[in-house]
């Protein structure tokens, strides 16, 4: 790639392009550790944040720069939850509406480190952060299968709770199929997918589970396996089931005698019967209940005017429209697809499962989701202005 060709917005020099990279490296692999309360900075946001700041100087300096349609969507999703929750907090004094302004304008600001430096070198990056995620996904399962951290009887790894666990597995899967596409996954890619499907499976989130089952489906329908590759697969999955048909017991006690795949098991057979397994528990009544608030938004933070015991909505998909009203939710689904619009359908469905995830969790805020479109937005312009697949090879 030429000096010529690089892209204007956040133009950084190619002496600190490395350091650019070290610092995303570094920010991928120590943002599993979460030494904090959830909802507060921990120590890899710091190592962004200062990369970004650092960042931004370089972009003030030049004299020609570009705004894409994701950029400008983004930043103006970002703009509006800042302007809704400030109304708010001007009217109904509560930090929540500070941090949660605070955490759009931090999470645009990984996106558009994220996307800028993809763009200017995305076969070094996609070989680099190969690596660093597997030494991530190593390091959890270390604190996840030989540590044995939990919560009760769920797994929380280095995290604060489970539902984080299984979100960063599901998203990590996300990225590892970036990364490669559309090269074909090779043995060891593999491993590292049943690695966090069995972190999956230990953490005992249903959503992220069901999630995570229907992207590997649909990951199998693409180039990045080989026909070698689907045929295992379909051969092992057919070969399971003629021998359910004549030894159904015996296939059974075999599942049966691990331990996860019994936890696994009961879990999801638990789907509709938990108290928050309803609309009313994940908060969407509030939706119904305060029709107001649907045009201009409640913003985020406080949670007391609707709940006897306050507390924030348990989906992403109704925060946007809840918090930041229908304005609020189209734009972030116009950004969206303004990403989506130049990429082949996996992208899509990784998109939706990640989408499907927030049904029922908060999943917009979670900074590492922010990693993964930066990815895929600077892959979508690279692909239409290249006019070419990009590999990782």
């Amino acid at each position: 790639m030429q000096q010529h060709d690089l892209p204007k917005f956040m133009h950084l020099s190619l002496s600190s392009t490395k350091l650019w990279v070290l610092a995303l490296q570094i920010y991928m692999v120590s943002s599993i550790f979460y030494v904090f309360s959830s909802g507060y900075p921990q120590p890899a946001d710091l190592v962004i944040f200062t990369a970004i700041g650092i960042s931004f100087m370089f972009f003030l300096f030049k004299q020609r720069w570009q705004v894409t349609l994701p950029v400008a969507l983004g930043i103006a999703f970002a703009f509006c939850t800042f302007t809704i929750n400030m109304t708010h907090y001007a009217l109904h004094p509560d930090k929540q509406f500070f941090l949660s302004s605070l955490y759009y304008v931090f999470n645009l600001g990984v996106f558009l480190y994220t996307y800028t430096l993809f763009k200017r070198t995305p076969t070094t990056l996609k070989r680099s952060l190969i690596p660093v995620l597997a030494a991530a996904i190593a390091l959890e399962c270390f604190f996840v299968f030989i540590l044995n951290v939990k919560d009760g009887y769920r797994a929380v790894g280095t995290f604060n709770n489970p539902n984080q666990l299984s979100y960063w597995a599901l998203i990590s899967f996300c990225i590892l199929v970036v990364l490669r596409y559309p090269s074909p996954l090779k043995w060891f890619d593999y491993g590292l997918i049943f690695a966090l499907l069995l972190i999956e499976m230990e953490s005992l989130s249903k959503a992220a589970l069901i999630s995570f089952l229907f992207g590997f489906i649909c990951l199998a329908f693409t180039r990045a396996v080989t026909p070698l590759g689907r045929g295992i697969m379909l051969v092992g999955c057919l070969s399971l089931a003629m021998f359910a048909i004549f030894s159904f017991q015996s296939v059974m006690a075999t599942f049966g005698a691990a331990e996860n795949v019994q936890k696994t098991v009961a879990r999801l057979a638990e789907i509709g019967k938990d108290s928050d397994d309803n609309l009313e528990g994940r908060g969407y009544n509030r939706l119904f209940e305060n029709p107001q608030y649907l045009l201009l938004g409640a913003g985020e933070g406080g949670y007391e005017r609707f709940a006897v015991i306050p507390f924030e909505l348990h989906s992403g998909i109704a925060t946007l429209f809840f918090s930041y009203g229908v304005s609020g939710a189209a734009l972030f689904g116009f950004f969206l697809l303004s990403i989506l619009r130049r990429l082949p359908p996996i992208y899509w469905a990784l998109v939706f499962v990640i989408m499907l995830y927030g049904l029922t969790h908060q999943n917009i805020r979670f900074t590492y989701f922010w990693v993964f479109l930066g990815l895929i937005a600077a892959i979508g312009d690279i692909r239409h202005s290249q006019k070419l697949p990009l590999s990782s090879k």
